[in-house]
């Protein structure tokens, strides 16, 4: 390396200096000799002759990259001459031209023909022995093209036998030639700037010229060479063809995808809720099931009609939630199967207009319970007006009738559509249902979440009243495990977006429904087929009496 440093500092300084080259440089003694062909000048146009003379090379322009080519030459012969190991006991030796001309430069080329300077006509040349046993350059194309055909084998042996017999270690690799006297490749191509106030020296990156790339990898041009390339994976959901282009990774189609470094795609798998998934038959049962007890109970409600249980639970307004939480259930059937615009529709618009219904229902009851125990006696005159004008059913009809107003207008607007996802996943397309009108279906929403807060508001009020008149802890109950569902899915559906989703946002649905059947209408079913004793009006006039005490004494 020492030697190497040495080398391009004198090169530099010829460089600079403009400095031509001694005679020395040219020649070197030794047991073989290498012939070298340099253009260390460039004659262009040379000047015609009517007789033979000889080129003055050092006339013509000087030629700063063959000068390289011509110092590397020698570096690498007094390298080899100087080792241990390489050639041991053989010293190589070297006779340089300048080759300045392509035309009026052949006496070197007949000099590295020649024994002892003359060059005998044969027929065969298998056993002839020129001066040198090697050429090296010249460094162009164009140069080379002219004088090649003096060059053949039967004139000029590529190496000696004893190369390819070596094997050494060289800055830490392995040097070693095969049969043909070919080197591993194993190295480093620099490129030298000369022309930079600072000498620049910069690896050249690697340039594919001959190995074909890997399986599902793409051809890059390389910058430095044009005829070479690099090997650059194809990125997912591209492939690349290589009878067609191996330079361009084709993207896949919307219905197809493919993984990083792939040669074909694949078809997307179209997912959506079917009706024989495991999950969504439990669901369907379910959905099944409450359609069923909610069935039950209105027949059990109206044979019990004038009993004092079904007259506390609301008497008629009872059956107006029992039929809109079946009504809701029965949205839940078009969640599954390919969505068409009626399945959109119906599974979004049937569940928020009747179970508004339900909820306007609920509140209503909190607030009656609240009005007679806890205002009736306040406020005598507004209750009068309450009960003389069927106020509960009048804030009934207004609300049903305003949410039906808002759902007629949300499909109206912008009906909720099929739609196709297929950004979330790439190995699949997954089916769904659009939200239709987001504005109007934000006021639909909020009127659920309004009603939902004066459910939960009046029962707390009512929490310390008699428990034969008092819905309040299974209302509380019914609102909390609604708030609990919807926090679970909206959540989930901020983290994913898998089919399953959907799946969930008609669990929200169904535990909403069931919250309400379970809390409010199984107790009171319980007591009128097991405990008809508590189904009586002494019963209740004696839990009203109780109560009235322990109000009269606090």
């Amino acid at each position: 390396m020492q030697w190497f440093a040495i080398y391009v500092v004198l090169l530099a300084v010829a460089n600079w200096f403009k400095i031509p080259c001694s005679a020395s440089e040219f020649s070197l003694q030794g047991d073989y000799l290498l012939g070298g062909l340099f253009s260390l000048n460039i004659a262009l146009k040379p000047e015609l002759q009517s007789h033979p003379v000889t080129l003055e090379c050092r006339r013509y322009h000087f030629d700063e990259e063959s000068y390289q080519m011509f110092q590397v030459m020698r570096f690498a012969v007094e390298e080899i001459n100087n080792s241990t190991t390489l050639l041991p006991n053989v010293s190589l030796g070297y006779e340089i031209f300048n080759h300045c001309s392509d035309t009026l430069n052949f006496p070197s080329v007949f000099s590295f023909l020649s024994q002892n300077g003359s060059f005998p006509i044969q027929r065969n040349f298998n056993k002839y022995q020129p001066n040198v046993i090697t050429v090296i350059g010249p460094y162009d194309s164009t140069t080379t093209i002219t004088v090649a055909p003096f060059f053949m084998m039967d004139l000029i042996p590529m190496l000696l036998k004893e190369v390819k017999k070596l094997n050494f270690s060289l800055n830490g690799h392995q040097i070693k030639y095969d049969i043909n006297g070919d080197p591993p490749v194993s190295y480093a191509v620099v490129l030298w700037h000369p022309n930079t106030s600072s000498q620049v020296f910069e690896v050249v990156p690697f340039g594919n010229c001959s190995v074909e790339c890997k399986e599902g990898f793409q051809r890059e041009k390389d910058r430095n060479h044009e005829c070479c390339f690099r090997c650059k994976i194809c990125p997912s959901n591209t492939y690349i063809n290589y009878t067609r282009d191996p330079y361009t990774c084709v993207p896949c189609s919307t219905d197809e995808w493919s993984e990083e470094g792939s040669i074909a795609c694949q078809r997307r798998e179209i997912v959506y809720l079917s009706f024989t998934d495991p999950l969504s038959v439990l669901l369907l049962v379910s959905a099944a099931s409450l359609v069923l007890l909610c069935s039950a109970i209105t027949i059990l409600f109206s044979y019990n009609y004038n009993t004092p249980v079904v007259k506390s639970a609301g008497g008629s307004m009872c059956f107006l939630m029992l039929v809109s939480l079946i009504m809701s259930s029965i949205g839940l059937f078009f969640f599954f199967g390919q969505p068409m615009v009626i399945q959109c529709v119906f599974r979004n618009v049937m569940f928020c207009f009747f179970y508004s219904v339900c909820l306007s229902c609920l509140a209503v009851r909190s607030f009656q319970i609240f009005c007679v125990f806890k205002m009736a006696t306040k406020f005598p005159e507004a209750y009068k007006c309450w009960v003389k004008h069927n106020g509960q059913w009048l804030v009934i009809t207004i609300v049903s009738v305003f949410q039906f107003i808002l759902c007629v207008l949300w499909v109206t607007f912008r009906t909720p559509a099929p739609t196709r996802d297929e950004s979330s996943y790439a190995d699949q397309i997954i089916l769904g249902c659009s939200r239709g009108n987001l504005g109007v279906l934000l006021v639909v929403v909020f009127l659920v979440a309004l009603l939902s807060f004066l459910c939960f508001f009046f029962s707390y009020m009512c929490a310390d009243l008699p428990k034969n008149y008092n819905e309040a802890k299974s209302i509380t109950f019914s609102i909390l495990f609604f708030y609990i569902s919807w926090c679970l899915y909206f959540t989930a559906n901020m983290i994913s977006r898998a089919v399953y989703i959907q799946l969930l946002y008609a669990v929200a649905q169904l535990s909403s429904l069931y919250a309400i059947l379970l809390s409010y209408f199984i107790p009171k079913s319980y007591i009128i087929v097991f405990q008809p004793k508590k189904n009586t009006q002494a019963y209740f006039q004696t839990s009203i009496q109780n109560y009235t005490q322990n109000i009269s004494r606090t």
